[in-house]
């Protein structure tokens, strides 16, 4: 179902280049005046007032953050209106500690810049549902895909 042509999408990112890569697309798909580029941080979403939207979606951030991502949550929380919805995806923290130093080791390895230190597979499912609600999402639905990622929705 697609959305009501008033519906604008902000994206918020850090890196320039990013927005110039999405306004590119936007372009192309004739969704210029609908998508609103911001360069910002999702710790500080000073540009946008409370109650502002009716959904936010984070893909692979999380894991990125690592401890400020409870900090991201509350924000995204608050420009959410009442009654909206969170949705978001990330890698997930497997049990067996053996595998996952396994997956850690193939990441470490891939040449993305990232470095040694990053961790993907950062929060375990109880560690996300628990930052979602500590922010003060209700609601929280998480599922799991493939080996290592999930899917999590909450309402405000």
């Amino acid at each position: 179902r697609r959305p009501p042509r008033s519906t604008l999408f902000p994206y918020t990112t850090l890196f320039r280049s990013l927005l110039s890569v999405l306004a590119a697309k936007a372009a192309r798909a004739g969704l210029h005046s609908r998508i609103r580029c911001v360069q910002g941080s999702v710790l500080d979403l000073h540009a946008f007032p409370a109650d502002e939207f009716d959904a936010v979606l984070s893909s692979y951030l999380l894991h990125e953050l690592a401890e400020r991502a409870p900090r991201a949550l509350q924000e995204m929380h608050r420009v959410l209106r009442p009654g909206g919805r969170i949705v978001l995806a990330d890698y997930r923290r497997v049990e067996d500690d053996e595998r996952w130093r396994e997956i850690e080791a193939w990441y470490a390895a891939q040449r993305d810049g990232a470095g040694p230190d990053e961790v993907h597979l950062r929060f375990r499912l109880a560690d996300v549902e628990r930052m979602l609600l500590a922010a003060g999402f209700a609601e929280v639905e998480i599922t799991t895909w493939k080996e290592f990622h999930l899917h999590a929705s909450a309402r405000k």
